[in-house]
């Protein structure tokens, strides 16, 4: 079990950020330690955020109180589950519980039995997190649930009310409305719930005594004919708000019949979680008090007698329901192949970011032949263990994408030196030519003018393509400048001798990386 996507959206709430889902989703995809603080620390980064990991005793964490929010990992299996701490005081601690999935007060002794030691520091984050409101509630409710239908349903609830209520008014068609549209939003939330992407829920249907919405949502008895019991009330629901739109009294009556033969459905569902399982689904016992409250409403005032001349009214109350299963099973298994891709393509990252595989896969490439030792550029140790040799260009936009890769890897990592040749024959532009110059010029000495790796990350992040910005921020004596062109021959000829036309090129230990693989990604490998 990991929580590390939960984690990362519950801290970037609380400091109020917005990140789509499918790019939390797509980082935990690719990364390939998708379930440690690794990860998290990672995520962060790619947002702009620093963060800083510790090990620390547990009874220290009262020390922390300063630092909120912060995340520790839980003592649980495997030591996978990540908590937020979000205030401390004297005795109590207002966190977040990864195994119940929600926000509580804790007393400070049993957080400490929880804490299993190691703890990272979201730096740079002035605004927590409160505990949340009714507010905040119904923001979550509509944004991470039901973004799929919320146009299209207030859409529909306009042509009810317009067709239905005016211009004559009934108070049981309002609440057949209500209570049918809540129907709706609670399947469609069971469904997002099945495929982890209602937080949410989670909060809601946590494990109890005699609640557990997993062992029914995810059991046998679930399914019908193969076809999930959320997809069908989804169906069902959306079918009848579908109906209601149809001004006829013989439609109106229909709807009784309707709502009485899904007291089949009542009695299955009863039977099943009480009497089988012995467990309770909160919200699949509220679509039986929906369905309950349906049938009473309309009891009372509905018309129960049948006519040959309804039939053609009952086949537009067949025409609806039929149409709403088609659509929403059309949707359903586009989610459930969307999901299953996602699953495969999780695997499929996590085999090919095994180290052994990488680098049998490296050892396969292409070699370089010839030494590099006495050209370009060496930024790191010379004992590093590995050496990653990087052919760029001044001008070189993808050279210019790579140099943030290059700069996190420089601050990170000991066991790496990493080696840049310039590809820039003689007959480059003005441009090429002054800044290879005055790269070169400052590794000839560093102390008396400017460092390269300075001189790098003002090209490519501040001034790249513009010279004369570049030419005010650096100034090299003539000679030194022109002192740089045989090397920078030297390595043109170095390229041209390899065969290497395009930059950038990466060489990893002489091997050339592989092209289904990305740096970021080779880092976690070496």
């Amino acid at each position: 079990m990991m929580n590390t996507e939960e984690v990362c959206k519950e801290i970037i709430q609380s400091i109020r950020g917005k990140v789509s889902h499918e790019k939390y989703t797509d980082f935990f995809l690719s990364h390939p330690y998708s379930n440690t603080a690794l990860a998290i620390s990672d995520f962060f980064l790619e947002q702009g955020i620093q963060t800083s990991s510790y090990l620390t005793k547990r009874q220290d964490i009262k020390l922390l109180k300063d630092c909120t929010p912060f995340i520790i990992q839980v003592k649980s299996e495997n030591n996978k589950l990540f908590g937020i701490v979000y205030n401390i005081d004297v005795t109590t601690a207002f966190w977040y519980n990864p195994i119940k999935n929600r926000k509580e007060n804790i007393s400070i002794s049993l957080l400490q039995k929880l804490f299993s030691g190691f703890v990272l520091i979201i730096d740079n984050t002035k605004k927590i997190a409160h505990k949340p409101n009714i507010k905040s509630y119904i923001r979550d409710f509509f944004n991470k649930d039901f973004t799929f239908m919320i146009y299209s349903l207030m859409t529909l609830s306009s042509l009810v009310f317009i067709l239905r209520i005016y211009p004559t008014f009934s108070f049981n068609i309002i609440i057949n409305f209500i209570l049918i549209a809540i129907g709706v939003f609670i399947c469609l939330s069971i469904i997002n719930y099945e495929n982890g992407e209602s937080i949410y829920l989670k909060k809601i249907c946590h494990k109890k005594k005699t609640i557990d919405c997993d062992s029914i949502i995810h059991s046998q008895g679930s399914k019908v004919f193969g076809v999930h019991l959320s997809s069908i009330g989804l169906s069902y629901f959306s079918g009848l708000l579908l109906i209601c739109a149809i001004n006829s009294t013989v439609v109106l009556n229909s709807l009784l019949w309707i709502y009485l033969l899904s007291s089949i459905f009542i009695i299955y569902s009863l039977y099943y979680q009480i009497i089988l399982v012995k467990k309770i689904c909160t919200m699949c016992m509220s679509i039986i008090v929906i369905n309950i409250g349906l049938a009473v409403n309309l009891f009372f005032v509905a018309d129960t007698s049948f006519n040959i001349k309804d039939i053609k009214e009952i086949g537009s109350v067949i025409i609806c329901m039929y149409t709403a299963f088609i659509l929403i099973q059309t949707y359903i298994n586009g989610k459930y192949k969307n999901k299953e891709f996602k699953r495969e393509k999780y695997t499929l990252t996590r085999l090919k970011n095994r180290k052994d595989i990488f680098m049998k896969i490296l050892m396969q490439q292409r070699k370089i032949e010839s030494l590099t030792d006495n050209i370009g550029i060496v930024f790191g140790p010379s004992t590093a263990e590995y050496k990653i040799t990087i052919i760029t260009n001044p001008c070189c936009y993808w050279c210019k994408e790579l140099h943030k890769e290059i700069h996190n890897l420089l601050w990170s990592r000991s066991n790496i030196k990493i080696q840049i040749i310039f590809n820039v024959p003689s007959s480059s532009s003005n441009m090429e030519l002054e800044v290879s110059r005055a790269i070169l010029g400052s590794a000839t000495s560093p102390s008396t003018y400017y460092a390269s790796n300075e001189i790098l990350d003002f090209w490519f992040e501040k001034s790249y393509n513009n010279l004369s910005l570049f030419k005010k921020r650096f100034i090299f004596p003539k000679t030194i400048l022109e002192a740089q062109d045989n090397k920078i021959n030297e390595m043109y000829f170095w390229c041209k001798s390899e065969k290497l036309y395009t930059t950038p090129s990466i060489f990893i230990n002489g091997f050339l990386m592989p092209d289904e693989y990305e740096l970021k990604e080779v880092l976690y490998m070496i």
